[in-house]
């Protein structure tokens, strides 16, 4: 338990990734809302913070390794009913579900906030991204773990790469947001306060 538990320089980095978004995407929620339109059950305040709880979520996750803790149990049930031997086709499966859940959850999401502002469905898009690359690197499937993990880019494994990747995405878009929802604020501000207003 000791070792699961042990800090690890590239989690840590990542996780701090994670918490960093999140603190950003919390700061959005909390700015006072530019008055645009924002789709049906998401207001700016539910929306930044739901996507700020699930990356600390990550954040934790990645921390406390569960991945690791549960597939333990996992493996031991395998071994014990003969079901070892016969992972990989169900591993392919799982890959084939999460990566066609991934891509039927973006295009539903692509529907659902066509009409609003574009940060809100690319955030959308960057973080089922993440899930759905976490989720395939959770069922550790042999030829998916030599790709991500025994194979690098300038000292760097390609699975770091591409999970950094859907954070710094995230982040982009999130930082976008947060000027962009500023600026808005700022300028409905100054319009309250302006004479004209005033009479």
């Amino acid at each position: 338990m000791h070792q699961l538990l042990a800090i690890d320089t590239g989690i840590a980095v990542r996780s701090v990734g994670y918490i960093a978004v999140a603190c950003l995407c919390a700061s959005i929620a909390l700015t006072q809302s530019d008055g645009r339109p924002h789709p049906p059950l998401l207001s700016q305040w539910r929306f930044w913070m739901a996507i700020a709880a699930v990356l600390l979520s990550l954040a934790l996750v990645r921390e406390l390794r569960v991945t690791h803790i549960i597939g333990g149990p996992v493996r031991d049930f395998a071994h014990e009913h003969d079901l070892y031997e016969k992972r990989r086709p169900i591993q392919l499966l799982a890959v084939l579900v999460i990566a066609a859940g991934g891509v039927v959850a973006a295009a539903i999401s692509a529907w659902y906030l066509r009409a609003y502002r574009w940060w809100e469905l690319f955030t959308t898009l960057g973080v089922l991204y993440v899930l759905s690359f976490l989720a395939i690197r959770a069922v550790s499937l042999h030829n998916i773990d030599t790709v991500l993990f025994r194979s690098s880019i300038a000292g760097v494994h390609v699975g770091v790469l591409l999970e950094f990747a859907g954070i710094l995405f995230v982040g982009g878009v999130a930082f976008g947001a947060f000027v962009d929802v500023r600026r808005g604020a700022a300028k409905r501000g100054d319009a309250a306060s302006s004479p004209a207003a005033a009479k």
